[in-house]
């Protein structure tokens, strides 16, 4: 039997590796690029924005690869890039309330499996973010890419299981 560390581990592996081979839907796409486009308006620095793109492909690739270990085929059921923001804040606040119906696996192998690659995604900024940000700046960058990771999750279980 494996641990719930090693399933975490596994399936952080896969979501990296899938994340490389562009697995977005067609509105989780266009919703990616719209989030994108948006926040170099608003960002300052656009690396900062360009990590947190990456970050939101991360978290969806995460709840594929989830899917995928379950042995569960989702069909899209939202596909509207405003739906989508809207549905996908509210599965992300549910979530960040302790709500942990909307995991398909184990729920502690999946927030183990998100904290780690959040760890990994801000360990892999921290030598290049450090030279542009204070402390307390850095403390709204852990947030903001911590953010963008659930929010790439969160996507992907919006447009699969729609408003439920």
């Amino acid at each position: 039997m494996t641990s719930s560390d090693d399933q975490a581990q596994q399936l952080c592996f896969t979501a990296r590796a899938l994340a490389q081979t562009h697995p977005l839907s067609s509105a989780a796409y266009n919703y990616r690029r719209r989030f994108t486009t948006e926040e170099v308006l608003r960002q300052p620095n656009k690396d900062f924005v360009d990590w947190a793109s990456n970050c939101f492909l991360v978290g969806y690739c995460l709840r594929r690869a989830e899917e995928n270990s379950s042995g569960i085929s989702l069909g899209i059921s939202v596909d509207e890039p405003e739906l989508l923001r809207k549905l996908a804040g509210e599965v992300a606040a549910s979530i960040s309330s302790g709500r942990d119906d909307f995991f398909l696996r184990e729920p502690s192998v999946m927030l183990t499996a998100l904290d780690r690659l959040i760890s990994t995604e801000l360990d892999k900024r921290w030598e290049t973010a450090q030279e542009h940000a204070s402390q307390e700046e850095w403390a709204l960058f852990e947030e903001y890419l911590a953010w963008s990771l659930l929010h790439g999750y969160c996507v992907r279980v919006t447009e699969t299981r729609g408003g439920d």
